[in-house]
Order: structure tokens, then sequence, then C-alpha cells
């Protein structure tokens, strides 16, 4: 494909990452929201996978949820022992296996199809992603 002196390829980044970090809550999601404005700011289109805070909405329009979770394990109440459980059956981290879902992977397959032209794991509990990510 040839592009002209007004056309560029469009360039955009999946950033992969824990929760959404818009709301900028913790020094986390302060730094991943940072990264994200600077990757804007370079004329990336940035679409962010993350789960959302229960009661929280999306306010950057690339924000693609991959569900309602409860973020902080003191506030998950019967999700961390389910999280707990899949950690010791999976011989995984607790931190890891607490953002492990079906829907986490579904988006992220879903998105992939696109065609993203760089993808960022954000946090290393993100690692489970890389299955979709392969080939």
């Amino acid at each position: 494909m040839k592009f002209g002196l007004t056309e560029s390829p469009r360039v955009w980044a999946l950033f992969l990452t824990t929760v959404q970090p818009q709301a900028k809550r913790s020094g986390g999601e302060i730094v991943s929201q940072s990264i994200i404005e600077a990757l804007e700011a370079s004329g990336t289109e940035v679409r962010v996978v993350g789960y959302r805070r229960p009661g929280e909405r999306p306010s950057h329009s690339g924000v693609i949820c991959a569900g309602e979770r409860p973020i902080e394990t003191r506030g998950a109440g019967a999700h961390a022992l389910g999280w707990l459980v899949g950690a010791l059956l999976r011989h995984e981290p607790y931190s890891v296996a607490k953002y492990r879902s079906r829907e986490y992977l579904r988006v992220v397959v879903r998105v992939l199809a696109e065609r993203p032209s760089a993808i960022f794991f954000d946090h290393a509990q993100t690692h489970f992603a890389l299955e979709s990510v392969r080939g």
C-alpha cells in the first residue's frame, strides 16, 4: 500500500493492564495513565484493556472493559478465595490468578484481530494474556 503526502499508516497500540487507570487511584495507575498519555501525545491511538472497579465508568474513549472486578483484595469477598484456589491449582502467584479470566482473554483475542501496531503488557500480572498473543 502506498501513502500520499497527506496519508499516513494508522498506528495504534494495545495496552494490556490490570485496572483501567484513568482514575489514577494508585501509583501504578498514575504511571500507566502517564504512559498512555505520552503515547497519545506522540500520535499513537491507544486502546486500553483492563478491569473496571465496581461502580466506576470509563472516561477514556479507548478503554475496553474486560469486566467489572474488585481490584483490592480486602473488598473482594468470596472472589479472593476463588483467586487463591486458582493460584494453587495453576501454580502461579495469587496476584496473577486475581486478574486471569476468560473474559479478559476474549477481549484480547477480539482486539488482536484488528492487528495493533504494538502491544504493551503493563504489569507482570497480565502475562497470562500472552497465550492470546502468540502467533
